[in-house]
């Protein structure tokens, strides 16, 4: 499967002033997110890398993107099956955006939060 990954840009904040680092799962923050990626030319949620993962399992294939994309023993960029689309990347974390089969999850606190 094929894993999008968007990441937030540093200067997202949710209509409440918060940085999508504190993402809290609510309508509202979800709404915006929807948004902003339909608005990705703006910048807020630009795509950042694609990552192939071996796996049909769509929960599995969220998980082993979430640690592909995420520097643990080296650049996350060097993982085998990434396509990095941006000069240079952080890891992922709560408030960036996976997308694979054309449905959109939003990174949680715990686990991924489905973007309808």
């Amino acid at each position: 499967m094929l894993v999008t990954i968007y990441h937030a840009a540093p200067d997202f904040k949710f209509a409440n002033g918060r940085s999508s680092f504190s993402y809290w799962g609510v309508d509202s923050e979800k709404e915006q997110i929807k948004q902003e990626l339909h608005l990705e030319a703006l910048g807020k949620y630009p795509e950042v890398a694609t990552i192939e993962v071996d796996t049909t399992d769509v929960q599995k294939a969220l998980g082993l993107a979430y640690q592909f994309s995420n520097h643990i023993e080296s650049d996350w960029s060097e993982n085998e099956g990434v396509t990095l689309y941006v000069d240079s990347v952080r890891s992922s974390s709560v408030g960036d955006v996976f997308e694979l089969n054309d449905e959109v999850y939003i990174i949680a606190g715990f686990g991924f939060d489905k973007l309808q």
